[in-house]
């Protein structure tokens, strides 16, 4: 089989390629953040995903309004009022700190769905949670001169993006990803084109630029969903956390950003916990043996050499005794 043809591979080049496209996006929003208003660079984003969706949304016949047109317009709010309030935090600080702070959405999604969806809580959700907030701990402690308004507005950014999360869960696949970033893309259009009102003149030169922003969203969303679809979630999800160090590598040298070792620890056990929160695969709020063996496809049948129907140390203690006798 080609590795075009494999689709394990594939979900994995397609999150690679997503977050190449969040990182670049991100950091043309945050080079143009001094210069454009909050409002113009969510335009800039949105806009150009509309035309998109609509071209391939006519081509391929599927419909603009969609079926679960409540949950359709509720993530869409949710997530144009997160996308202002990312814009705004990033123009006063680091780019590394704003995405650490922003993937504290699967954490308030977590929260959320314990009264949306009834889930259970277990120790699972407890040490993830626990290790977030450590790690986030130290690297706020550890952030110096960084605007106490600027992480309140992207804490903000992601409790809202939280509801977003659960919005899409709601949805399922009762409407097509098209229709999901068709809906948000236009919300955030038409909240972006406040900034009408108020235009900052930007240069001839820098179009192309801000233009390319909503193509990489669009790219970055479409990756993401493409990587979902062609494989399992709870196993490529993790990849996206690397944006998390990417991004505080390529501040510090794009943009003269610089982080102490302490901000960098800190990321590392937010990482960890972020890991932690979708690792438990078989769901049973243990993250043991069986964990691993679904994560690495492993038969465990071919190690259960007692035949109990059990992989644990008595098939270590039968594998010795009968090669002991032979």
């Amino acid at each position: 089989m080609s590795i075009i043809q494999d689709k394990k591979i594939l979900s994995v080049v397609f999150m690679i390629l997503c977050v190449l496209s969040y990182t670049a996006m991100n950091f043309i929003c945050k080079f143009f953040s001094d210069e454009l208003s909050a409002y113009q660079l969510l335009f800039f984003r949105s806009f150009p995903s509309v035309l998109i969706c609509l071209f391939l949304m006519k081509r391929k016949g599927i419909s603009f309004m969609g079926n679960k047109k409540g949950l359709l317009a509720a993530r869409a709010l949710t997530g144009m009022l997160s996308a202002i309030f990312f814009f705004e935090a990033i123009s006063i600080i680091p780019i590394g700190t704003s995405i650490i702070l922003k993937n504290l959405e699967p954490f308030f999604a977590l929260l959320l769905s314990f009264y949306f969806f009834a889930y259970k809580f277990n120790w699972v959700h407890f040490y993830a949670i626990s290790i977030a907030s450590f790690g986030i701990f130290i690297v706020l402690i550890n952030s110096y001169g960084v605007s106490s308004i600027g992480i309140m507005f992207m804490v903000i950014s992601a409790f809202i993006g939280g509801f977003a999360i659960v919005f899409i869960t709601k949805i399922g696949n009762q409407d097509s990803p098209l229709t999901v970033v068709f809906y948000l893309s236009v919300f955030c259009s038409l909240l972006g084109a406040y900034s009408f009102f108020e235009w900052q003149k930007v240069k001839p030169e820098f179009f192309l630029y801000l233009i390319s922003i909503g193509i990489l969203n669009f790219l970055a969303q479409y990756f993401l969903t493409m990587a979902f679809q062609l494989g399992d979630p709870r196993k490529v999800a993790p990849i996206k956390y690397v944006e998390i160090l990417l991004a505080m590598l390529l501040g510090t040298a794009l943009l003269g950003e610089s982080y102490l070792a302490y901000n960098y620890i800190g990321a590392l056990i937010f990482i960890l916990a972020l890991v932690i929160n979708v690792i438990d695969f078989n769901k049973d709020g243990k993250i043991n043996s069986e964990d691993f063996q679904y994560l690495l496809e492993i038969d465990k049948s071919k190690f259960d050499f007692n035949k109990d129907g059990k992989v644990d140390i008595k098939d270590l203690f039968f594998l010795f005794r009968r090669e002991k006798k032979t």
